[in-house]
């Protein structure tokens, strides 16, 4: 089933939008206006890819692709003398984060490898959106690269989230302390990873705890965007159909429960019965661990 339909959005307002706004992000110069910046590329080109990816994927990753470049390019972007707001040079950090968080969304890792090691350092890092941001995206170390450098960066940045665990993060607003408990989770499972595990059933167990608590949390915020259903299905709510914070989140849970589980029928067991937003996100999640190749059910993992 594909994603528009678990979330009960039609395919042609989906397709109209997401070419719009890849039509905004690709035109060079509007007149009275300029140039766009690369900042609004590359917001206008997440939006694209969000809406792409509930009906095509491929197309969807391209889309996050090109967000990530955008955003990267955003935080080169030298002082500038403009007086336009609109021009104004851009807080660097968030768009770091951004960048990471469309790289992952593209299954592009080296853009994390080369910004996630200054993270732990920067002052700047200490928001809860900020701090969610960095864990989901450097958290993909854990798993695609090495574990002592991926520990090593996540370190401070769960130090400083414990302190604010029940704080709001993201678009989402989902409590900080999902996010902690799952890269501890996720650390836990490749240290592990091919060893005899005394403790798996207690294992298993918090890993069932975590996705049914993440989907019923994800399921209650898109639940408030689909109150109204007029404004829903025109795309006109704040909310993203899939959301690349919730995207990044779901990845690394898909490496951890692999390497949690003792097989296939576990994680089909640990799968079941998942709200139809996070299937809607798994689609997109099977689709970059499996290299364009995620197959038809949105719980493959």
């Amino acid at each position: 089933m594909q994603a528009a339909e678990l979330l009960d959005l039609d395919p042609e307002v989906l397709r109209a939008h997401a070419e719009a706004y890849e039509g905004f992000a690709t035109v060079d110069h509007v007149p009275q206006r300029g140039k766009h910046p690369p900042w609004l590329r590359a917001n206008y080109l997440a939006i694209a890819a969000s809406y792409w990816s509930t009906i095509d994927l491929e197309r969807g990753r391209k889309c996050f692709e090109y967000a990530s470049q955008f955003a990267f390019e955003q935080v080169h972007e030298g002082e500038s003398a403009a007086t336009n707001v609109r021009d104004r040079p851009q807080p660097q950090m968030p768009w770091e984060l951004r960048a990471a968080t469309m790289a992952v969304c593209a299954r592009n890792g080296r853009l994390v490898k080369e910004l996630a090691p200054q993270w732990s350092e920067r002052k700047s890092v200490l928001s809860p959106s900020a701090l969610m941001f960095a864990l989901v995206t450097a958290g993909q170390l854990v798993f695609d690269g090495e574990l002592e450098t991926a520990t090593r960066i996540l370190g401070p940045l769960q130090d400083r989230a414990y302190a604010l665990e029940n704080h709001p993060a993201g678009n989402l607003q989902l409590p900080l302390g999902f996010f902690t408990r799952l890269i501890a989770q996720a650390i836990t499972a490749r240290k592990s990873e091919g060893q005899y595990v005394s403790d798996r059933d207690a294992r298993v167990e918090a890993v069932r705890g975590w996705t049914f608590q993440f989907s019923h949390r994800l399921s209650e915020r898109v639940a408030v965007a689909q109150s109204n259903r007029y404004h829903w299905r025109r795309l006109y709510t704040r909310l993203l159909p899939l959301e690349p914070e919730a995207i990044c989140t779901l990845l690394i849970w898909a490496q951890s429960l692999r390497r949690t589980a003792r097989n296939q029928q576990e994680i089909r067991n640990l799968t079941s019965n998942l709200s139809p937003a996070m299937q809607a996100h798994l689609e997109t999640v099977n689709d970059i661990l499996h290299e364009g190749g995620g197959g038809s059910s949105p719980t493959r993992v």
